[in-house]
């Protein structure tokens, strides 16, 4: 019979380092910021919810305002309607909110939040103003190929963590 020992004691502080590692995942989270920029100006250019649902169109009377307004050349010399003010016009939420949004990064999450004062009621829908009804518009919110990233990330950062190494 043959008595073979094995050590582990490598693996086990490799396994500790990890655990360390992973009280704090500031650096991999640091990475994932452009991603996640980039996510939600995806979610902001696509007009889309997390459900999926395209976003209610603007009201009648919105565009209508818009229109009367006259900040941009909206018409041809023929009178109809250029295709690049028809993006203009139907642009729900301005960039100001993607610009706005304010990432906060901790030891073990990630916060991030719409930073003007309306943008609670673009997310959740409700009552502004003198009685308008502004329908819900979700533009804040994670994304499964972002969440792949982030996940990605992590691991990385454990893995670096255990061959003791920093996370590039």
């Amino acid at each position: 019979m043959a008595i073979g020992d094995v050590d582990l004691r490598q693996f086990d502080r490799a396994v500790r380092r990890m655990i360390k590692g992973g009280a704090d995942v500031r650096p991999a989270l640091r990475k994932v910021r452009p991603a996640f920029r980039k996510d939600q100006r995806e979610h902001m250019k696509n007009q889309e919810s997390s459900t999926g649902g395209k976003w209610p169109k603007l009201a009648a009377a919105t565009r209508a305002k818009r229109l009367k307004k006259g900040q941009f050349q909206f018409f041809t010399k023929r009178g109809k309607l250029k295709k690049s003010a028809k993006r203009k016009l139907d642009r729900v939420l301005s960039a100001k909110l993607n610009a706005g949004a304010k990432i906060k990064i901790h030891a073990r999450e990630i916060n991030f939040r719409a930073r003007p004062s309306w943008a609670g009621v673009h997310q959740k829908g409700g009552v502004v103003g003198r009685g308008s009804r502004v329908p819900k518009r979700e533009f804040l919110w994670v994304s499964d190929p972002f969440l792949k990233v982030m996940a990605q990330r992590i691991a990385e950062h454990l893995i670096a963590a255990g061959e003791k190494r920093r996370l590039s």
